[in-house]
């Protein structure tokens, strides 16, 4: 039951993260380079969020860091996107 409800949170969390766009990730914001490079932080940074998922004790710390993890990402694509659209 608990892992229904943390994947249930989870997921209505990550819609709402998807459906706002992170702040400084329009195409003019910055420079394809500056895009690509905060692109590659949040990777690194969704990566450090699935690791500590992996070695959470707890149900809701692993959910926690799973929507972190998510989140990182996205913002990464959103990153990407505007790299690509400012060159």
């Amino acid at each position: 039951m608990k892992n229904l409800i943390a994947l249930a949170f989870s997921i209505s969390l990550a819609a709402c993260a998807a459906a706002t766009p992170a702040p400084g990730t329009a195409p003019g914001d910055m420079t394809a380079d500056e895009h690509r490079e905060q692109a590659a932080e949040h990777e690194a940074m969704a990566h450090e969020h699935e690791q500590e998922a992996g070695n959470a004790q707890k149900e809701p710390q692993e959910a926690a860091h799973k929507h972190k993890a998510h989140e990182e990402e996205d913002i990464a694509k959103q990153h990407e996107t505007a790299a690509d659209a400012s060159e």
